[in-house]
């Protein structure tokens, strides 16, 4: 991605459709969390959200808790004992197979 991602500490993805034979590519000196619906089965694949987060910060980013239907994922961000609280969310249209399975 190039100059997209220079500089930057967190960045989010989302809906990117990855699952097992199709994967967003490791980005160099990134670390990478995904969310999966396990639910969905369709060839566009599962996971709706990503976090790539810098490497030097990974020692005080952790995951606080992800969402059972898969809609967010919560990070906590600790450092000199203070802490950052970031989510990414994704609520798919209502008209959609995936929010229909949800209700």
């Amino acid at each position: 991605m190039g100059t997209i991602v220079e500089g930057k500490d967190v960045i989010i993805l989302m809906e990117t459709h990855e699952h097992d034979g199709c994967s967003v590519p490791k980005f160099k000196g990134y670390n990478k969390i995904s969310m999966w619906s396990a639910r969905t089965s369709t060839s566009k694949g599962h996971a709706r959200n990503i976090v790539l987060i810098r490497e030097m910060w990974s020692g005080i980013v952790k995951v606080e808790t992800t969402d059972p239907n898969d809609q967010f994922i919560w990070l906590n961000i600790t450092k000199n004992k203070v802490t950052f609280r970031l989510a990414t969310c994704y609520f798919a249209p209502k008209n959609s197979s995936s929010a229909r399975r949800q209700l």
